[in-house]
């Protein structure tokens, strides 16, 4: 069956999106802690340039990210730095005016992916694509939908029923909003768009209170 179109939406510059992708037939997509920390690596090396990542969070067969891309000019001016010799045929042609921002940017997460499996094959002894398709995402436009997509990823986990509190799964960006030390999560200008520190906070436990609740009912 073909992907709805409005999870795959152009990667327009200095917009907010939700990626997310899944593995073919939901197969493990990390099989131990390295693996996900080679994700992250990889994700940060290939698309830092591209875009900030405001949350994250991974999961056994599939992972999601909430970012901003950056702007054209900033990617020009990046990509003019580097020796022609090390460039990808599409950053070549980007920055001869051949491929648009859309394309960079959707190219760079296939190569994470590419990257990933490769070297995800290898370790595992297994063949073939890894990942399910494109990645999907949709196009964040107001400041409710992006405060409802953080609260969503960071309480994932629990969804799933890996977990029963949020707080305590160690692969999301949650982690790095408690962190005391320096991230490359823009907290403070997430802070803001939940109103302040204390908002952030009180978002996540209402959705936490939500699902325990519900759970409750359940039984």
């Amino acid at each position: 069956m073909p992907i709805n179109k409005k999870y795959l939406v152009d990667f327009s510059p200095e917009n907010f999106f939700h990626v997310y992708n899944r593995t073919n037939n939901y197969e493990l997509l990390f099989r131990g802690p390295h693996n996900k920390t080679h994700f992250l690596n990889l994700a940060e090396e290939r698309l830092s340039y591209l875009l900030d990542f405001y949350s994250w969070c991974l999961l056994p067969n599939h992972f999601h990210f909430q970012v901003k891309t950056k702007s054209v000019e900033s990617a020009l001016d990046h990509l003019s730095k580097i020796a022609s010799t090390k460039l990808t045929l599409t950053e070549a042609r980007f920055l001869n005016g051949e491929r648009s921002f859309e394309e960079l940017t959707l190219r760079a997460w296939t190569a994470v992916f590419q990257a990933y499996t490769e070297g995800f094959n290898n370790m595992y002894k297994r063949k073939g694509n890894l990942f399910y398709s494109s990645c999907k995402r949709v196009l964040i436009e107001s400041e409710a939908q992006f405060r409802n997509s953080m609260v969503y990823i960071h309480t994932n986990p629990v969804k799933h029923g890996l977990i029963e509190d949020f707080r305590q799964y160690e692969w999301s960006s949650w982690n790095q909003y408690m962190s005391q030390g320096r991230t490359i999560i823009p907290k403070e200008e997430t802070y803001k768009i939940f109103g302040n520190r204390q908002g952030f906070l009180m978002a996540h436990e209402i959705q936490q209170q939500f699902i325990n609740e519900k759970d409750l009912w359940m039984l």
